[in-house]
């Protein structure tokens, strides 16, 4: 496969971390105002900009309309989930991932914590 006519090679998957890293690593040098803040709100921005280009070039009302037709299933599938405890199936299915929610939770929650109290302190 390829984009904008640049073949999938190693070469060019080592070109586009070393640019990443690149913006990340000058990004976090330059610390939280000049650098983490900019690319922060580029990022917002460009995101802002892939919806308005799909809301505009795309099937505009068929994006629209089913997202809020499935708005309305996620809220009358939701007590049934949230609910389902596999009971009757017994799949197996929420013995093997619940366990590594749970862990994924609880290993990254102090990270996530003392980012954002440092974000908060400034």
């Amino acid at each position: 496969a390829s984009l904008f006519g640049i073949s999938e090679s190693a070469l060019s998957q080592i070109l586009i971390i070393a640019a990443v890293t690149l913006v990340a690593s000058v990004s976090v040098a330059l610390g939280l105002d000049r650098g983490i803040k900019v690319l922060s709100n580029t990022n917002i921005l460009l995101a802002i900009g892939l919806l308005v280009f799909v809301l505009v070039s795309g099937p505009t009302v068929m994006l629209l309309r089913g997202t809020i037709e499935w708005f309305g299933v996620y809220m009358q599938e939701l007590p049934g989930l949230m609910f389902w405890n596999d009971t009757l199936d017994d799949t197996g299915w929420q013995n093997g991932w619940t366990v590594f929610y749970w862990a994924w939770t609880i290993t990254w929650s102090p990270f996530v914590g003392i980012f954002i109290a440092q974000i908060s302190k400034g």
